[in-house]
């Protein structure tokens, strides 16, 4: 279905409302009037810019995360140590990921 045929409660994302109500389409079928709607539109743009934002900086922490070395040390203790921080690291890192996801 395209998007001029949709009606408000077809539309899934931020990305879809802003353009929709780019289209009219929030005046024409009723859901905003027409003196908001395009401040309506630029409102759910902001929205999405945030989003995208806070995803790009989150694979960024990751990317720091994943690149990150530790400088081994020659006693059996400091390998252990490095081992515990990278285990640390993945850890945070996966977390990082998953506060994404939801």
């Amino acid at each position: 279905m395209k998007l001029s045929e949709k009606l408000w409660s077809d539309l899934k994302t931020d990305e879809e409302r802003a353009a929709w109500l780019r289209l009219g389409r929030g005046y024409e079928t009723g859901v905003v009037a027409i003196a908001i709607q395009q401040e309506l539109a630029m409102a759910y743009e902001r929205l999405v810019g945030y989003k995208n934002a806070i995803a790009e900086e989150r694979e960024a922490c990751v990317q720091i995360i994943e690149e990150y070395r530790i400088p081994v040390g020659n006693s059996a203790a400091g390998e252990l140590a490095c081992e515990w921080t990278y285990a640390a690291l993945k850890e945070i890192r996966d977390d990082i990921r998953a506060r994404g996801e939801k």
